[in-house]
């Protein structure tokens, strides 16, 4: 059996299911992972140009504020890396403000 990553809930109902079930919920999960194995690249293809466009903007407020590190809020909490951060030094309106300046 694959794994089953963020299916985990379904994976765990399946396991109470009968054989034949268990292979339905098998298949759907090989075909989402199929999906996305094809179609991945050119998902990350169309939103590179976005990406740039923020990673510069970024760029240039940590500069303006002299700022060393910048983090992605929710992956860092998702990581557990931050566990605390004083909403008064958030920059994304000023990353949003020079992003709608360019």
């Amino acid at each position: 059996m694959l794994s089953c990553h963020a299916w985990t809930p379904v994976c765990d109902r399946a396991r109470s299911c009968r054989p034949q079930e268990q292979e339905l919920v098998q298949a759907l999960i090989t075909t989402r992972w199929d999906l996305v194995d094809r179609y991945q690249a050119e998902i990350d293809a169309a939103i590179e140009p976005a990406l740039l466009v923020v990673d510069a903007a970024v760029k240039q407020v940590a500069e303006q504020f002299s700022v060393s590190f910048v983090f992605d809020l929710n992956a860092a909490r998702e990581s557990d890396f931050v566990v605390f951060a004083d909403p008064a030094i958030d920059l994304t309106s000023v990353v949003a403000e020079a992003m709608s300046l360019e």
